[in-house]
């Protein structure tokens, strides 16, 4: 009986040995399995659907209020809800490409590219006057944010499961600020540049034959600098630290080499220092859908 009983537990072992639990190469030629016994080059398209919290998504209007105190040698009148305005941004598609070199030792190059726009309306009133029994002035404020990031990263596959990654990364924005009110109009232009560096790993787990659960994690530093309007920001540089997360289901089409991906992904900064004063917030968040297509060489 127990002679029977250490077959069976060998046979179980043995089977779990072979099964490619994490992605390994099993001899069918999967290009998905992350072994990189061979060089490969992947290249693809991506989208992201998602939503922004801003770090200027909450403003202060004592600015404002100086401004109209200087040109109108006088103290304004301002009531005390409007003293802050607030922009709900409205979720949007951001495009990217995505290249990944391969080599045969377990190192890499991956390089990607991105841009999108994030459009935003509010009204809001304003009692800019110095008289504080005057009627109010409505005054409508609309922000159109147009998104642009790149990264480099140096990747390395320290496990059959496991790949790390380091190198420097970009995310800039140009922001157009409209507002306007039956009295006047002004447009306000700034553009932010972040530079830093992110460092992270990703995990290829195995589900089924060609179905894949790839989650990832990263740490990022951004250091920020800010050209325009100098009425628009008081300072000229930030510094940010954070995390990016993603976790996404990838399927390999074997016959045509294509692996198409969908999954969710979060980037959270903390900005120990921002571009402009009047700015309430100090976490900047982004977080939404993602799905890709990939041709593997």
């Amino acid at each position: 009986m127990r002679a029977r009983g250490l077959v069976v537990a060998a046979g179980l072992a043995a089977a779990v040995a072979a099964r490619p639990l994490f992605g390994v190469d099993d001899g069918a030629g999967r290009v998905p399995a992350p072994a990189d016994k061979k060089a490969r080059v992947d290249l693809g398209v991506s989208i992201d659907y998602a939503w922004w919290n801003p770090v200027w998504g909450r403003m202060s209007q004592v600015g404002d209020m100086l401004v109209y105190a200087i040109v109108n040698r006088s103290i304004p009148f301002l009531k005390i809800e409007e003293r802050s305005r607030s922009y709900v941004v409205r979720p949007a598609p951001l495009f990217g490409l995505d290249c990944d070199v391969r080599f045969a030792n377990g190192w890499g190059l991956s390089a990607t590219v991105g841009a999108g726009t994030y459009r935003d309306a509010t009204v809001m009133v304003a009692s800019l006057t110095t008289n504080p029994f005057a009627p109010s002035e409505y005054r409508r404020y609309r922000i159109d944010t147009v998104n642009f990031r790149g990264a480099l990263n140096v990747t390395c596959r320290v496990a059959e499961w496991l790949r790390l990654s380091l190198g420097p990364l970009y995310q800039g924005y140009t922001i157009r600020e409209h507002s306007s009110s039956y009295l006047s109009s002004q447009t306000a232009t700034e553009t932010v540049h972040n530079a830093g560096f992110s460092a992270g790993g990703s995990f290829d787990v195995r589900l089924i034959e060609n179905l894949f659960f790839r989650p990832s994690a990263s740490f990022l530093y951004l250091y920020g600098t800010v050209s325009g309007n100098p009425a628009v920001s008081s300072r000229s540089h930030s510094h940010a630290v954070g995390g990016a997360a993603e976790a996404s289901l990838a399927y390999f089409i074997e016959k045509i080499r294509v692996t198409l991906s969908l999954g969710f992904n979060c980037v959270v900064l903390h900005y120990l220092e921002v571009t402009n004063a009047d700015y309430l917030n100090r976490w900047d968040s982004r977080y939404g859908l993602t799905e890709s297509i990939t041709y593997t060489f």
